[in-house]
Parts: structure tokens; C-alpha cells; sequence
């Protein structure tokens, strides 16, 4: 059984339309390597950028602590409670009661219609493309959970 229900228009692949800012185009440890220089007072944030290909503003953003919040919408759950539901799921696997997918969708709805959160999702039912994104952003939980799962045959359920 597959839910349905209206999931946005939200593209599955971003693809950067042309004149769009580009963003953050260097290395993340050239960054730190640029950072340390000017912490340690070798070099100006100027030929930081220039020795180390990192964008001037960059390097005094961070060395000011001055870095916003991610790009893009929010989570929905915040770290905390995607690690107490993941952790949850894992141990009701170990126990021999997998959660499909539409359990999973029905096990988050619940929560969020308990704790009283109103989001973007239609009567608060996460769908396809929030469950693969929590996937991803819980991996080496997920990745435990998903192989209890396949090897823990489910109790009670008609096959």
C-alpha cells in the first residue's frame, strides 16, 4: 500500500539555473587552511583569498563568527528527535516489529499531531521525499535500522 497525498512541486534534482549564484565553489580544507593563516596572524584575509582560492568575505565571516544559518527550509524534527525516533525504530526492530514505510510515515504523523507541531506536510503526513531526506541526514542509524529490518522476519503479520 502506497500513500498518497499532495507533496509539493519541490524538484527531485536542483539543477543551477544560469546566472545563479554559485556557491561555495572551493575546498572546504582550503577554507580551514586559509583560517588558521589568519588566526595565527601569517597572513591578511586578503592573501588568504589569494594564496588559498577562497572568497575574502568567506574567510572574515568565519574568522568573525559571523556564518547564518543553512540554506533552504528547516527540518521539520530537530537532531534531537530524529536521533530519539531513529534510536526508537531500532530497538522496536531488534524486537522483531519492522516498520515499513507507511508505518513510518504514520509513526511520524502521529508524533508531530501529538507534540502539537503544525508543518508544511498535509494533515502533518510526511511523504516520500521527507523519508529518504531522513534517511540520509540520520545515515549510520538508518543504515543499522534498515538491516534489522531485511534480517528480522516480522511477527504477526500475514505474508
Amino acid at each position: 500500500m502506497h500513500i498518497v497525498g499532495f507533496y509539493g512541486t519541490m524538484p527531485r534534482n536542483y539543477k543551477r539555473r544560469l546566472g545563479a549564484k554559485i556557491r561555495r565553489d572551493y575546498d572546504p580544507n582550503k577554507l580551514e587552511q586559509a583560517l588558521e593563516a589568519v588566526i595565527n596572524n601569517q597572513i591578511s584575509f586578503r592573501q588568504a583569498s589569494e594564496g588559498y582560492g577562497v572568497p575574502r568575505n568567506t574567510i572574515f565571516r568565519k574568522f568573525h563568527g559571523m556564518n547564518g544559518d543553512k540554506l533552504g527550509r528547516p527540518s521539520v524534527l530537530n537532531p534531537v528527535e530524529e536521533r530519539k525516533i531513529t534510536e526508537a525504530l531500532h530497538t522496536a526492530a531488534k524486537f522483531g516489529y519492522p516498520f515499513p514505510e507507511n508505518d513510518l510515515h504514520l509513526f511520524i504523523q502521529q508524533y508531530l499531531n501529538g507534540m502539537g507541531v503544525q508543518t508544511v506536510f498535509k494533515n502533518n503526513l510526511p511523504g516520500p521525499d521527507w523519508l529518504k531526506y531522513f534517511i540520509s541526514r540520520n545515515h549510520e542509524r538508518s543504515l543499522r535500522f534498515l538491516e534489522n529490518i531485511k534480517k528480522i522476519p516480522s511477527k504477526g503479520h500475514c505474508g
